[in-house]
């Protein structure tokens, strides 16, 4: 069982196993840590629905808005990727083991990066900029409504990537 991400209750065990039968810890025990937990659960499932792979969310936050940098035409700048929801660091059972996902509220269409010690990331107050290694891809940065989980984002990106 890995530590909640967030400081609050632990995962339960049924987030963090494949195919073993779901176990409670001590942590589910109040009604509270319960409905958090069973929160994190449905969160764990939807994310497998798309990933059967994943086995652990490193760190997650509620809300951002992605952009991408466009560099070419006669107005560059920054531009809505139009994807917007909560963003996910994933760890996964095989390569790449782990991933920066956007689950977007508008449509099916995610924003899905495969962390890379190329990345280069800027942080700044509200705002995660990153180019991916690939050179054709555009760089991105992503907009958060809360800057203390930007700042848990930075932090956790900063230590995969190193």
């Amino acid at each position: 069982l890995s530590p909640d991400p967030l400081g609050a209750a632990a995962w339960c065990y049924s987030c963090h196993t494949s195919g073993a039968a779901p176990l409670r810890p001590r942590s589910c025990a109040s009604r509270a840590k319960r409905t958090v937990c069973r929160g994190r659960c449905v969160m764990m499932d939807q994310l497998r629905q798309q990933d059967p792979n994943i086995d652990q969310v490193v760190v997650y936050s509620k809300f951002v808005v992605a952009y991408q940098l466009q560099q070419d035409g006669p107005t560059p700048g920054w531009r809505k990727a139009n994807i917007e929801g909560p963003v996910f660091i994933v760890r996964r059972h095989s390569a790449p083991v782990y991933q920066l996902i956007v689950k977007n509220n508008h449509d099916g269409t995610n924003l899905i990066d495969d962390l890379h010690p190329e990345w280069e990331l800027d942080c700044q107050s509200k705002y995660i900029f990153y180019k991916v290694e690939d050179p054709t891809k555009k760089i991105r940065g992503l907009w958060f409504h809360d800057d203390s989980e930007r700042l848990r984002v930075e932090e956790q990106l900063e230590r995969l990537l190193r």
